[in-house]
């Protein structure tokens, strides 16, 4: 048995949840999910319209229903697309581009699953499971977390991959990995060293886990990611330069003064683990000086942080 298989079979013993498909509207879709407004901020096509027409039961599919769209294109006949996949939530759809449209699905709590359309052919051409998907304003690309099971595994990693909508699929895939597997798909951006390889986030050690906690965001242009991610006792902001293309990752780590954000008077709980005690709610660049950013700061324990805001040079 393969690693991709056991974490299919894994994900699947997981799901403890009824599978019943609705569909939610684009806004309460972002608000529900608590993820940037900006993940799913690309704006509409010209001439290009898709909308979700049926949803219906599906005994041989493994969300158990089927959704159908239809795209409509300025002056052509309209298409309909039938998505019958592991997707059990329609949360979103965006029109990408001109020729590609996003489905942002639900497979079960906190696990997403995202299916890109070719537009012109009218069918599904890719499907992935994924973490927390952030789509870049210009609709070219998608980040997200690697999936992992959410129960009855040790050891899971986050893995921060890119998916280029401008790619064909197997072009999105690493070396060796089939267009059969919806797991292991996208380019690794981060950790450094990552390949994104058949259960390479599972089973990792403790000195080398990484875990993300804040949104997944975007640059205005679509060629800069950032996220904050937990690194044994810290947390950095990592900035991810995509100028030169997914493959060529150019990636910046700064240090979060932790001792500063948090105040261990406070929460004696957090002793040795101040990085653990807050989250980074939003990462907003200053417009007014280039290169810095406002880091919003969060807490389940009220007291615990010194600051609510961190305002922090990443470079120009």
């Amino acid at each position: 048995m393969t690693l991709t298989t056991t974490c299919a079979k894994l994900l699947a013993a997981s799901l403890t949840m009824t599978l019943v498909a609705t569909m939610v509207p684009p806004a309460r879709a972002a608000r529900d999910s608590g993820r940037a407004s900006q993940a799913r901020g690309a704006g509409p096509r010209p001439g290009v319209t898709v909308a979700v027409v049926a949803t219906e039961p599906c005994d041989g599919c493994p969300g158990a229903r089927s959704f159908t769209l239809e795209i409509r294109k300025e002056n052509q006949p309209a298409k309909r697309v039938v998505v019958a996949n592991q997707t059990t939530k329609v949360e979103q759809i965006v029109v990408a581009s001109e020729n590609r449209t996003v489905v942002f699905g639900e497979v079960m709590t906190n696990v997403q699953i995202v299916t890109v359309i070719d537009n012109s052919a009218g069918a599904p051409i890719d499907y992935f499971l994924c973490f927390d998907p952030s789509l870049s304003p210009g609709g070219d690309r998608i980040a997200y977390g690697k999936v992992f099971p959410r129960h009855f595994v040790e050891g899971v990693s986050w893995q921060y991959l890119v998916y280029d909508l401008r790619l064909d699929p197997a072009q999105n895939r690493p070396a060796g990995i089939s267009l059969d597997d919806h797991y292991d798909v996208g380019w690794p951006v981060y950790p450094p060293g990552a390949r994104n390889r058949p259960g390479d986030n599972l089973a990792v050690p403790p000195e080398e886990r990484h875990q993300r906690s804040s949104p997944l965001v975007w640059s205005e242009d679509g060629n800069v990611l950032r996220f904050a991610d937990r690194f044994q006792d810290g947390m950095d902001l990592v900035t991810v330069d995509l100028v030169g293309g997914v493959a060529l990752p150019r990636v910046r780590k700064d240090p979060l003064p932790v001792n500063r954000i948090v105040d261990p008077a406070q929460c004696p709980d957090a002793a040795g683990r101040l990085a653990y005690a807050f989250q980074v709610s939003g990462i907003t660049p200053e417009k007014d000086s280039p290169g810095t950013v406002t880091l919003h700061l969060s807490t389940r324990a009220p007291g615990c942080l010194a600051q609510d805001t961190l305002r922090l040079f990443v470079g120009r």
